[in-house]
């Protein structure tokens, strides 16, 4: 299966949609290295590719169909950073409602969301924007401050609520932090 057809699944896109989309989803600058670009053939179980690239490649596939919601669970976890962080934003300035279950608490990822919900032990602590919380000094501050690259976190689901909203959860052990990106569809 050529790198195309892989995005595609077959359904017939223009060349121009195909190459935006491999754009936002980080690929483009890989699939420019590769000898027949996106005519290139992927091995049986993609495995003369990486993980990270794969993960792009269903990030391409996701944009591709323009849906209304997209929901994503740690997207760019086997990324760099610095691809991570193009692909994130990306992802945030599409037009659609993005809910990103993420362990990263980095500011300007945090400061996209349209609000930020902490939960401390089942209860809703407090809520706001990024800096709002932060201003606060309050649980998301606590968590916030001490978060450092590594910590682990357990990921829970995500519902969609009485009213529509879409939101999403971080555990933090007893924590939660639901982030919300254009909420409401």
């Amino acid at each position: 299966i050529h790198w195309k057809n892989n995005i595609t699944y077959y359904n017939d896109y223009s060349i121009e949609q195909v190459n935006q989309i491999v754009h936002e989803a980080g690929l483009d600058h890989f699939v420019e290295s590769l000898p027949d670009g996106l005519d290139t053939v992927i091995n049986e179980n993609g495995n003369n590719i990486s993980g990270g690239e794969k993960q792009r490649i269903s990030i391409a596939r996701t944009l591709l169909k323009n849906t209304d919601l997209l929901i994503y669970d740690e997207p760019t976890s086997n990324l760099d950073h610095v691809t991570a962080k193009e692909v994130e934003k990306n992802l945030l300035n599409r037009n659609n409602t993005c809910i990103m279950i993420t362990h990263r608490l980095e500011e300007n990822l945090l400061e996209r969301f349209d609000e930020i919900l902490v939960l401390d032990h089942g209860t809703l602590a407090e809520s706001g924007t990024f800096n709002d919380l932060l201003e606060r000094k309050g649980v998301f501050y606590s968590l916030y401050k001490g978060w450092k690259v590594g910590d682990i976190l357990v990921m829970s689901p995500i519902f969609l609520s009485e009213d529509k909203n879409i939101v999403s959860f971080i555990d933090f052990l007893e924590h939660k932090i639901i982030i919300i990106h254009k909420w409401t569809i």
